[in-house]
């Protein structure tokens, strides 16, 4: 397993823009993600037959699965409508990071600036910078290595 732990020091500013960016990302998908998710639970515990055994915890288990699946959808989607709405008070910024759903599945690390992956053979990290001024800055903190 590797794992990447990544402190990345921001500025006033962009911390700020850091934080407004996740009011709009990973905040309405949680938040409408558990809503629906709790909303589905229910109609589907109470429809699901219930086995006899081992099998008595199926509507439970059925009502979860569900409402996990309707959650992460309905999430994604009010995200996603969440960042078309908001791009133009939000800028650019808010259109390049990626869903939060796909963030969690792609093994890499967003911020303001900063975009950070593994490349497929995991053996290098692929930095990524939003713009010239980040780049020149990161070389020349990091004289040692080969960029």
């Amino acid at each position: 397993m590797i794992q990447l732990e990544m402190e990345v020091s921001l500025c006033a500013e962009c911390s700020t823009k850091e934080n407004r960016v996740g009011n709009v990302t990973w905040i309405p998908f949680f938040i409408v993600g558990l809503l629906t998710c709790g909303i589905v639970f229910v109609p589907v515990w109470l429809v699901a037959p219930e086995g006899m055994g081992q099998a008595s915890m199926f509507p439970f288990v059925a009502g979860a699965f569900v409402g996990m699946i309707a959650g992460i959808v309905v999430g994604t989607f009010a995200e996603f409508v969440l960042k078309i709405l908001l791009a133009p008070l939000y800028g650019s910024l808010l259109l390049k990071r990626p869903l939060t759903v796909l963030s969690v599945l792609n093994d890499s690390e967003d911020l303001i600036g900063l975009s950070a992956r593994f490349t497929k053979d995991k053996k290098t990290l692929k930095l990524s910078f939003e713009n010239d001024q980040i780049a020149q800055e990161f070389i020349s903190l990091n004289p040692q290595e080969n960029l």
